[in-house]
Parts: structure tokens; C-alpha cells; sequence
């Protein structure tokens, strides 16, 4: 027991979570986040570039293989946000970290992904290519700022609800009843 007790308290032995969880749990989410935007927006411009040469915008009904090419991109980009927040939540249920680290980071990628939004600028010329950039935004593509904190707010929800079932059940005043007994 003395000795479980004084490996736990030297720092060099508790894990990198631990030790910084502002990076674990706000910093790295974000820039993972990022990552994950940056291949979907590559997917976007290449598939825009490879089956729809010449048109103004890669978003328009398409056929064939780059149906599945351009449902991998939305996928990633629409998908990122919740993989990420449930690996911050399984990471602080395994780790044992009280809530608020993990809630910070679940509302930081919510707001991050809440307000992303991609621009397709179309090509100045027949021979050039498209540009498909990404920018934070609140109140835009016909969402006003209420609408935008609304999506963050149900995209937190949605991030956030296996760690707070997991917090649930571990409270000893919520207690789900057994299934069969």
C-alpha cells in the first residue's frame, strides 16, 4: 500500500494525461480535429478535381465511383467531431479523471466543429483548378448565430452522451435497474 501510494504521487511514473491534461484533453483534441478536416477538405478538392473538371462547385449530385470517393470525405468531416469526443470520453472513463477536463475539450471540438464551414471557390479559368478552403463561422450559410450555438450545443450532446451514461452509472444515486433481477 506505501508503496503503490508513492509511485502514484512521483509525477515520472503518472501518465502524459496526467501530467497536462489541458493538452490531452483541449489542445490535442483540437489539433486532431484539424487533422481530420484538412483529409476531408484534401478528399473534397482531388475528387473535385478528378470527376468534376470544369464545373463551379464540387457540390452537386454525382454518380458512380465518386459517390463513395466524396462519402468517405463527408464521413471524415461530419464523423471526425464524434470519434474524437468519444475518445475523450473513454479516455478520461479509463484514466479515472473527474469531468471537468473532459468536458472542456468535448466543448471546445464541439465549438469547433460547430462552427466549421467549407467554401468552394470555382475556378477563375477553364485550365485552373478550384479552391476549397475552411474557416470558423457562426452565423453563415443561412444559420444565424443562434442557430450555429445550437448545432455546437447538440453537437456537444452527441459527443458527449457515453460519458455521461458512463458517469451515470458510476453514481451511487442513479442506479439503472438490473434486467432480470
Amino acid at each position: 500500500m506505501v508503496l503503490s501510494t508513492a509511485m502514484v504521487e512521483r509525477r515520472q511514473f503518472q501518465s502524459w494525461f496526467s501530467k497536462a491534461p489541458w493538452a490531452a484533453f483541449g489542445l490535442a483534441a483540437v489539433v486532431l480535429l484539424a487533422g481530420q478536416y484538412l483529409i476531408a477538405r484534401l478528399i473534397l478538392w482531388t475528387g473535385w478535381n478528378l470527376f468534376l473538371p470544369g464545373t463551379h462547385s464540387p457540390f452537386i449530385p454525382v454518380e458512380g465511383l465518386a459517390v463513395l470517393y466524396f462519402g468517405v470525405g463527408r464521413m471524415i468531416f461530419f464523423g471526425a467531431l464524434v470519434v474524437i469526443g468519444w475518445g475523450i470520453g473513454l479516455l478520461a472513463a479509463r484514466q479515472r479523471f473527474r469531468a471537468s477536463w473532459p468536458v472542456i475539450g468535448m466543448v471546445l471540438v464541439s465549438l469547433v466543429g460547430g462552427t466549421a464551414r467549407v467554401h468552394a471557390v470555382p475556378p477563375s479559368h477553364a485550365a485552373a483548378a478550384g479552391q476549397v478552403s475552411m474557416g470558423l463561422s457562426l452565423g453563415d450559410f443561412g444559420m444565424g448565430i443562434t442557430d450555429g450555438l445550437l448545432h455546437a450545443f447538440g453537437l456537444l450532446l452527441l459527443t458527449a452522451l457515453p460519458y455521461l451514461l458512463w458517469q451515470m452509472t458510476r453514481s451511487p444515486r442513479c442506479r439503472f435497474p438490473s434486467i432480470g433481477g
